[in-house]
This record gives C-alpha cells, sequence and structure tokens, in this order.
C-alpha cells in the first residue's frame, strides 16, 4: 500500500501530461506576486503547474486505477500549484508580514493557522450560494505553496474535512467544523460511475485539448 501512495501522485502527473494542452507550468503565479509584494518575502520558482478540465479528466482516472480516490474529484475543472523558496527579505521590510485574508478580494478565510515559522491559510468563494473556489497558502520560513482549485467543490470539500478527521482518530470535528461553517452534511454516497472510459462530454473535452 505504501508504494501504491508513493507512486500515485507521479501517475497523475504523467496521466496529464501525455494530453498536451491540458497542463501549462505557470501555476498561481499572479498570487505569488501580489502574496510577495504585500508580505515582503522574495520567493524563488521551485515547481509550479496548471491542470484545466481535460487534464484533471486524466488524472482522476490515474488517481482511480491507482486506488487513490477516496475524495471525489469531478467537481473539480482547474488546478493551479506553486511551490515556491523563500529567497530573503524585500527592499524596505525588516521582517516577513502575515498573511491576511483581507490581500484576497471576494474570498472568505475557512480556516488560519498562524505559529512560528507557519503560516496557513485556506480561502473560499462563493457563487450562488455555492462553493467555485478554494485557496490554500502555507507559508514556512524556508518555503511557501500555494494551491487554487475551481469548479462545484462544496462536495470535494466535505469529503476532505472528513476524511482528514477520520485519519487524525478525531471524527467528532467534523461535524462541529460542518456545523460552525453552515456546511450541509455529506448525503450517503451513491455508486460512482466507472470513470475509466470518461463521459462523453469530458472525453470530447480532452481530446479537443490535446489538439
Amino acid at each position: 500500500m505504501r508504494h501504491v501512495r508513493m507512486t500515485a501522485p507521479v501517475l497523475v502527473l504523467i496521466s496529464a501530461l501525455l494530453g498536451p494542452g491540458c497542463v501549462t507550468l505557470h501555476g498561481p503565479e499572479e498570487i505569488r506576486r501580489d502574496l510577495s509584494e504585500e508580505v515582503g518575502v522574495k520567493l524563488g520558482h521551485e515547481f509550479s503547474i496548471t491542470v484545466n478540465r481535460g487534464g484533471m479528466w486524466m488524472a482522476r482516472t490515474g488517481m482511480k486505477w491507482a486506488g487513490e480516490d477516496e475524495v471525489d474529484l469531478r467537481g473539480v475543472h482547474h488546478v493551479d500549484v506553486g511551490i515556491y523558496s523563500v529567497e530573503g527579505l524585500r527592499k524596505g521590510f525588516e521582517a516577513p508580514g502575515a498573511i491576511h485574508p483581507d490581500y484576497f478580494e471576494g474570498w472568505e478565510a475557512l480556516a488560519r493557522v498562524q505559529e512560528e515559522g507557519e503560516n496557513v491559510l485556506v480561502l473560499t468563494k462563493e457563487k450562488r450560494g455555492s462553493i467555485r473556489g478554494l485557496l490554500v497558502v502555507v507559508a514556512e520560513s524556508d518555503e511557501w505553496v500555494i494551491v487554487k482549485v475551481k469548479g462545484k467543490l462544496d462536495q470535494v470539500i466535505e469529503q476532505a474535512l472528513a476524511q482528514a478527521f477520520d485519519e487524525m482518530e478525531r471524527p467528532e470535528l467534523y461535524d462541529k467544523t460542518r456545523e460552525e461553517r453552515g456546511l450541509e452534511p455529506l448525503p450517503d454516497e451513491p455508486d460512482r460511475p466507472d470513470e475509466s472510459e470518461g463521459s462523453p462530454e469530458l472525453v470530447e473535452e480532452a481530446a479537443a485539448a490535446a489538439i
């Protein structure tokens, strides 16, 4: 099982890269630039990737094949991931500033952790009562990670929360967090269709993106 878990991210990346046009190396560059200026930290590029809808279909297929589909990602349409090294302070700053939710117009803070050497911020963006965006910023003393996700994310976030608390062996915290945030409970999980072939719409999108 450990071998499968170690190779699954590689399989996901390979499956996405097999479709030219489904993935780029841009990542959340605008967010990196804006945060660097606000907080006063120079961020050097280590790794970045953007996966669009066609690439997500390929990634879901690869994850299901590898047995890594505990969280249903069918609502995810777009993902930006960036990993950046901390290379010092920008001119005019004597110490790095804190990352405030106010920096992100239109986003609402879902969770925030501030500890010595680590700053974690999780934000969501809603549209017509549904969560359509998720932004995670993890800022450590030597490295930053920024992840931005777009799609219909209510179910994805609910499943991720439930799984995270279950793995922490604190499942009771899931209901507490859900009630505090006014989130609907997860419905009974229906039988999930086989995505090995993919829906006709997603197959067509992936094919178009690969041309």
